[in-house]
């Protein structure tokens, strides 16, 4: 869970780094949607794992049943 509280905190500099990513070197049309794609495909990627953590562990009481490799 720390990961994802960590993520949080660092949103707004990953938004930066996408518009740095447009200004740059995504001059073209088909670059800049390209790179907005990626973007948003890594934001649902993150948020679908966070999800599944989140009803796994923490909507159920956190753990009941905890794999013996998360500490």
């Amino acid at each position: 869970m720390k990961f994802f509280v960590s993520r949080t905190a660092r949103i707004e500099r990953d938004v930066q780094a996408v518009v740095d990513l447009l200004t740059t070197c995504a001059r073209e049309t088909g670059s800049r949607e390209s790179t907005v794609k990626a973007a948003l495909f890594m934001s649902d990627v993150i948020w679908s794992i966070h999800d599944s953590i989140c009803m796994n562990y923490v909507a159920v009481g956190f753990a009941t049943v905890r794999p013996s490799s998360v500490t």
